[in-house]
């Protein structure tokens, strides 16, 4: 009778939790670098965007999150200057089946943290 190598006796579904794992730890890692925008930043998107509240900025950041980061690395929204953020998200948005909606709350979110005046630059 042959013994089982304790590698390929692996069952599939352990291998699967070990990768979402792994893929769970890599957003957060990508996640904690991803600025919460100041309250300055808040109140010159509410001026910016009359009606726009805190909780329309965040949800553009955790639709940023999930979005963009399906398909590559999140890029800090300071990489660019924000005048480049429009074209790139709409360039971006057909591929990654964004709303009208969701496209312009992650803008918004893209916008005001670009703006690193009183940016906190952290989580």
């Amino acid at each position: 009778m042959r013994k089982r190598n304790s590698a390929s006796s692996s069952r599939p579904g352990s291998r699967i939790g070990a990768l979402a794992l792994l893929a769970a730890a890599c957003l957060a890692a990508c996640v904690g670098g991803l600025p919460r925008l100041s309250p300055a930043q808040i109140d010159r998107a509410a001026r910016r965007w009359p009606g726009t509240t805190p909780g329309d900025l965040e949800q553009g950041r955790s639709l940023y999150v999930t979005k963009c980061s399906a398909c590559h690395t999140l890029r800090l929204p300071s990489r660019y200057p924000a005048r480049r953020w429009p074209a790139i998200m709409d360039s971006m948005q057909k591929q990654a089946r964004l709303s009208d909606d969701a496209k312009e709350l992650i803008l918004r979110y893209l916008l005001s943290a670009a703006d690193t005046e009183g940016a906190t630059g952290g989580p």
